[in-house]
């Protein structure tokens, strides 16, 4: 049950609503079409996400309002934010290294796409050596 909603702006200029359920949760929508026909006193039944601490409604549909209880997303083990900046920082370092052969491949004009690899894997083995 929608008590109240309120179209406000962001700091980018983007319109958003905040709605207030019947018991004071309040949920946010950036969503043009759904801000703008939610209606005060009316019961919806909706999809909620959670992200950066918002109740975000992602999808409305006519009925009986169903909010799910708010649940925060799942903290990340210390080993898998290691594994996913090691990884990271292998696909940066990767193409850093493919961009660099390409640059050193066109300024010795040789523009044969095996020749850019053959050059980007030297240079990588001399980046880990």
């Amino acid at each position: 049950y929608v008590k109240k909603i309120e179209k406000k702006v962001a700091k980018n200029g983007n319109d958003y609503w905040v709605v207030t359920s019947a018991e004071g949760d309040k949920y946010t929508t950036f969503d043009r079409a759904i801000g703008e026909n939610i209606k005060e006193g009316k019961e919806y039944n909706v999809s909620v996400k959670t992200e950066k601490g918002f109740n975000t409604i992602s999808t409305i549909n006519l009925g009986i309002i169903s909010m799910p209880e708010a649940k925060p997303e799942p903290k990340q083990t210390k080993q898998e934010t290691k594994d996913y900046w090691a990884k990271r920082n292998k696909e940066i370092r990767r193409l850093s290294i493919l961009k660099a052969a390409t640059d050193l491949a066109i300024a010795r004009k040789r523009y044969d796409i095996d020749e850019v690899f053959k050059i980007a894997n030297e240079f990588e083995n001399w980046v880990l050596a």
